[in-house]
């Protein structure tokens, strides 16, 4: 034929440009998840950040169920499970189910409710209450079949979203109600891994005997731990940070960090919908992803951003170079220009922007900036002066990938007497944080 004509290719990109249905970004949406792992896909910018919103629960190395192991990742101490396979096998059948159910579904020329046929629905004899958005998640460390209990919290979580997804004929709300599902199961096994190391680390042992603390398989924890991990390790951590397990909730909020803050400011939290103008305080603004979605959603808002920019801030970050965090302020300054009084920005630390505030001042406080647990557990003790009575402190990475903020939102939760709320993307919180603080300051020496 010759050479193709110039305005012949570009109609034929047209031509497919104009073939792409939102089916088959629904389609391309549905097979980011893999079944296998059970991770979350991304892919990567021309400066090496990350392309699309990634789940907390569903980023790799916290977990490989290929290898039947879950991984707390701690700086330089990797913590590994052995996971019994029919826990890992139960998360991977549910993920892969639902995924057929939804591919199935897109070609339906007619949306319903997904039609899920799995031997799973069957399996196991608890349930979780269907009318309720809040379930609470089993620490499981004193049941004598803890593994056979676990097997079939599993299978109740999974029959309660399958449930769920039956009365949902929208494809965006498939696959976001399939996310939550994943992330359900993940902080399951999560709390009762931890709780199990949690029970035996506080046994009185005999300190002349190592014998039952040398990093064999189980030696510390119920969950077995793989040969790699130190037994020692894991008990030193959680009796130096006087770690105990408190009543933990997953709700049941579809979607990123920013849609849980939502949902607070929505009437989740009470209080906060009886304020006409809640002042919402940002620990850790980076991009600005969560302060642009809030203050569009909810035009009463007043919002107050507090971040470094700064390269030594951003631990982990290859890319974070004080040129690029600049550019990051920079933008983000003229991001926000269209919301004029409303939102403002303080350039200093999380600690020295919280002293700057007066007391009881704040309605809704997030904790996203440093992550590890001594940060987290300072940020969230200065944060209780500027609390309102009934505010709510918010925060996010609640998972695996990042085992030390977990460790100081348990902490906190001991100190302050308080459950844990998580949801979606690894976010939690606390409700009703403006109280007296001197308990907790006095529990917590500043040599830790």
């Amino acid at each position: 034929m010759g050479a193709v004509m110039p305005w012949l290719r570009l109609c034929a990109v047209a031509s497919a440009a104009a073939a792409l249905t939102p089916i088959d970004d629904f389609l391309e949406r549905a097979r980011v998840i893999d079944c296998e792992t059970v991770v979350q896909e991304f892919s990567h910018g021309p400066d090496g950040e990350v392309v699309g919103d990634v789940s907390a629960w569903l980023i790799a190395k916290q977990h490989d169920f290929p290898r039947n192991e879950l991984v707390l990742r701690l700086p330089g101490v990797p913590i590994l499970f052995d996971l019994h396979p029919d826990h890992s096998r139960t998360v991977q059948t549910a993920c892969r189910v639902v995924k057929d159910a939804i591919l199935a579904g897109l070609q339906d020329p007619v949306p319903r409710g997904l039609r899920i046929d799995s031997e799973l629905l069957w399996k196991g004899s608890r349930s979780l209450q269907s009318w309720s958005m809040r379930h609470e998640l089993r620490s499981l460390s004193s049941e004598s079949d803890w593994q056979g209990e676990l097997l079939e919290e599993l299978q109740a979580i999974f029959r309660l979203h399958a449930i769920r997804l039956r009365g949902i004929s929208s494809p965006d709300g498939w696959l976001k109600r399939w996310t939550l599902m994943l992330e359900h199961m993940l902080a399951q096994l999560m709390v009762a891994a931890v709780d199990g190391c949690i029970e035996l680390a506080h046994w009185p042992k005999d300190p002349d005997d190592e014998s039952s603390l040398d990093g064999k398989p189980g030696s510390s924890c119920k969950f077995p731990l793989h040969e790699t991990s130190s037994g020692p390790t894991v008990r030193k951590i959680l009796i130096d940070q006087d770690i105990h397990m408190p009543q933990v909730f997953f709700n049941e909020i579809i979607g990123f960090r920013w849609d849980v803050v939502s949902a607070l400011l929505g009437g989740l939290a009470p209080r906060l919908a009886q304020v006409r103008a809640p002042l919402f305080l940002e620990l850790g603004v980076y991009d600005g992803a969560t302060a642009l979605r809030i203050l569009e959603a909810h035009p009463e808002v007043r919002y107050l951003g507090a971040d470094a920019w700064d390269e030594t801030h951003y631990i982990g970050c290859e890319t974070c170079t004080n040129e690029f965090c600049t550019n990051l302020m920079d933008t983000l300054i003229a991001d926000l220009e269209p919301f004029g009084t409303r939102a403002q920005l303080i350039n200093q630390t999380t600690i020295a922007a919280i002293q700057s505030l007066p007391d009881e001042t704040v309605d809704l406080a997030s904790v996203d900036a440093n992550h590890f647990t001594e940060a987290v557990v300072a940020d969230v003790i200065e944060l209780t002066r500027v609390m309102k009575s009934g505010g709510v402190i918010v925060g996010h990475d609640f998972s695996p990938y990042w085992f030390e903020t977990s460790l100081g939102v348990l902490w906190v939760a001991n100190g302050f007497r308080r459950s844990v709320e998580l949801s979606a993307d690894g976010t939690w919180w606390f409700p009703d944080m403006g109280i007296e603080t001197d308990e907790i300051l006095a529990a917590w020496p500043a040599s830790r």
